[in-house]
């Protein structure tokens, strides 16, 4: 026993003069705290057997320092430890996914070999590893081939996997249980301030004369440590400068930086999904998914599908009532995506109009609010497919002025009444407000109706609107008081 003794004082003097700690970040704020949670949770806490956890987050979000935090608090718990950076821009194809697997064995088992192949390398793990308690944690993994050839089942009982990743689902395939994810969600409220106050102050709080607006900023900011960071630097050498505060509260989630990382996530998406996640961030935010789906169902093939991975690599969330919510920051990633890259295929805003851009033809998506003063007579888009006004009194708007293959029309508090017996392919009809029936009933490709309000004069016109609209499909009613039949 004595021997035993003395090898397990070696080894771990060894491993303590062998290693060096990562550098987690210039100012780990709240990592340590979170990293002792999941520690506790996923690394000591945890059965005997091989567990895998995961860290899950959007680009910027500290999954990769939160991830360091954790390997130099346990490393010397373990046989041996490895930490695999940036394995999705490493690997680009199966050669460097082969370096990979040399860097593993060699930082678990002193292996200076060759690694011919992925299946070499495989075999090399289940020789070399079938012994070892290890620590191995895998940095932005995002395909399935590099779970197969990193993260198998050839690690010995008491090893821990830790994965961070954008996309759930590769957390699922490489044998994470959904109760070992950890969902990055940004940092508490003083952290942030904290964290904010670290780059733009150099110290742990913001000068007392912007403290007020240091909190509006990370406020805005989500916890988003990585936004933090960059707005923070910027207003290092501004102190003397309120007007270049102010400007940065009103911009603050548009620093390019931010969206180079953020725009990862996005350039991976199929040209349908990228639609459709567009189209959240313009004009779908806090709405029910219910209706925007039967909306792309006229367009693409696989709708739930592109959800589904939207929902799965955190660009889009769907909450347990069926409704879109997305970060600050990935929405106005997505509309400046929209307005600089898709030739101004999506109009959200009234400024869009009057900067010039009302003559043009490729717009298919496009919402006017009542602050707009451009002329409604300038609507008309030949390419138009959804069209939503609010608050807008539509005064000498006449069926001509909408495309006859317009989908999706949605009105909002418009009081005058509307002429609509020249649109022929209309599948979509949101009335929202104190709105005029009169020719409704002319729209007989009407697929979905939605009423919100009391129409003055609807219970009257509901019966003949009903039997004109043959393709109606779904009807809902909301507050309508005067409506008894």
């Amino acid at each position: 026993f004595e021997a035993q003794l003395v090898k397990r004082v070696v080894n771990d003097v060894i491993k303590t003069l062998d290693r060096v700690s990562l550098e987690v970040a210039k100012h780990p704020v709240g990592m340590e705290r979170i990293a002792e949670d999941l520690i506790q949770k996923f690394i000591l806490n945890s059965e005997g057997g091989l567990v895998k956890s995961g860290i899950l987050g959007i680009g910027g979000i500290s999954k990769t320092t939160l991830a360091k935090a954790m390997f130099n608090q346990v490393y010397a718990h373990f046989d041996a430890a490895s930490f695999v950076f940036n394995v999705r821009t490493t690997v680009a194809d199966s050669v460097c996914l082969t370096k990979l697997q040399k860097q593993i064995l060699k930082d678990l088992t002193n292996y200076d070999g060759k690694v011919h192949s992925v299946e070499k390398g495989i075999s090399l793990f289940r020789d070399r590893l079938g012994g070892k308690r290890v620590l191995l944690i895998l940095d932005d993994m995002d395909g399935r081939e590099q779970s197969e050839a990193l993260v198998g089942d050839w690690l010995a009982p008491g090893s821990r996997v830790v994965i961070t990743s954008r996309d759930k689902h590769i957390l699922h395939v490489a044998g994470v249980s959904p109760e070992c994810i950890h969902e990055m969600s940004g940092l508490q409220t003083n952290e942030g301030l904290q964290l904010f106050s670290r780059h733009s102050f150099l110290r742990a709080s913001p000068s007392p004369t912007y403290e007020a607006f240091s909190k509006r900023i990370v406020e805005a900011c989500k916890g988003h440590p990585l936004s933090l960071e960059v707005i923070g630097s910027l207003l290092y050498d501004k102190k003397n400068d309120p007007d270049c505060w102010t400007e940065a509260f009103h911009n603050v989630a548009l620093h390019p930086k931010i969206y180079e990382i953020l725009k990862i996530s996005y350039s991976g998406l199929s040209e349908e999904e990228k639609e459709i996640f567009l189209d959240i961030a313009c004009f779908f935010i806090g709405e029910h998914k219910r209706y925007p789906i039967v909306f792309w169902k006229s367009m693409y093939r696989s709708v739930k599908t592109a959800i589904s991975n939207l929902s799965l690599k955190l660009l889009v969330r769907i909450d347990d009532k069926g409704v879109f919510h997305m970060h600050d920051h990935l929405r106005d990633m997505g509309r400046s995506i929209a307005e600089k890259e898709r030739e101004g295929t999506r109009l959200w805003e009234a400024v869009h109009l009057s900067r010039g851009e009302s003559n043009n033809n490729n717009i298919s998506r496009l919402r006017l609010s009542g602050d707009n003063s451009q002329r409604l007579e300038t609507l008309y888009r030949p390419g138009l497919r959804f069209l939503h006004l609010k608050n807008l009194p539509l005064d000498g708007i006449t069926p001509a002025m909408l495309p006859p293959n317009l989908m999706w029309l949605r009105l909002q508090n418009c009081e005058k009444p509307f002429q609509s017996s020249l649109v022929r392919n209309v599948w979509f009809f949101a009335i929202q407000g104190a709105f005029h029936f009169s020719l409704v009933d002319n729209i007989w490709d009407l697929r979905i109706m939605q009423v919100d309000g009391d129409i003055p004069s609807f219970q009257y016109l509901l019966f003949n609107i009903l039997g004109n609209l043959l393709q109606l499909q779904h009807l809902e009613l909301r507050n309508c008081r005067n409506l008894n039949k």
